[in-house]
């Protein structure tokens, strides 16, 4: 059950938009009395149900203090990324990613990790994954950015770990850093002892 204080948010939020007929909502999240609003950067709507958000975020709140319209939470994505992450926190068949592009997966990934939504999260790390050996830079900032060590390791154990290390100096932190040199090391010493045999 939603909080006291998300009950008075959501009122707040009632009764600012009642008489704003030019506002634009997703069809698809239409606005309905007691439902949390997000603004997309494109000035999209979505109106989400609490108590579902609430679950699938782990009651992640949202702040509103410098949003453009009082009570509704801006955020940083394009309306069409948010449509598709949004549609995740429903019982129907999550959106297909075959026809995302690379750029589009990383940030409907930076989404899914702001919104804190673990399936979405998931589905597009399984997605992600298929261009580790393609874009392992980026992949490898967007790791950084979201927290995800476990993918820092993943990228590790492929061949952009020889990479020059000024490939990697200003996306890792100190300590990622210094254990990126570490392995480095290790992975030419061993390459170059081979060689030696």
């Amino acid at each position: 059950m939603a909080s006291s204080s998300m009950a008075s948010f959501c009122m707040e939020i009632d009764i600012r938009l009642d008489n704003l007929n030019f506002i634009r909502f997703n069809p698809n999240f239409p606005y309905c009395p007691g439902y949390a609003v997000f603004r997309s950067e494109d000035g999209i709507l979505f109106a989400l149900d609490v108590e579902r958000l609430w679950i699938a975020t782990g009651q992640k709140t949202f702040d509103t203090s410098s949003s453009l319209i009082p009570g509704v939470a801006d955020v940083p994505y394009p309306s069409h990324i948010l449509e598709r992450l949004f549609l995740c926190l429903y019982p129907i068949p999550f959106p297909s990613f075959k026809e995302m592009e690379f750029d589009e997966l990383i940030l409907f990934g930076k989404a899914a990790n702001h919104f804190c939504i673990c399936s979405a999260v998931a589905l597009n790390l399984a997605y992600l994954r298929n261009y580790i050996h393609q874009f392992p830079k980026d992949i490898l900032t967007f790791a950084v950015g979201c927290g995800y060590d476990f993918l820092i390791d993943e990228i590790a154990a492929t061949d952009f770990l020889k990479a020059p290390l000024s490939e990697v100096a200003g996306v890792l932190p100190d300590p990622l850093f210094r254990f990126w040199c570490l392995q480095r090391d290790s992975v030419m010493n061993d390459s170059a002892n081979y060689l030696t045999l």
